[in-house]
């Protein structure tokens, strides 16, 4: 988890958000899941558990 939490910082500070709050990239969940080292699967239930807590919208 930490590690996605990571990447996404490492994102929006390099590339900024929009004015939705998006980071201003296209990425899907296997190319974050590729940035991070992990399985896609392990990616996705993280990212609903961000999701969930309200940390991300997408």
């Amino acid at each position: 988890m930490q590690r996605i939490a990571e990447i996404l910082r490492y994102l929006e500070d390099n590339f900024g958000k929009d004015e939705e709050g998006f980071i201003k990239m296209i990425l899907t969940r296997e190319d974050i899941a590729n940035l991070v080292g992990t399985a896609k699967e392990a990616c996705i239930r993280h990212l609903t558990a961000f999701k969930k807590a309200g940390w991300i919208h997408t």
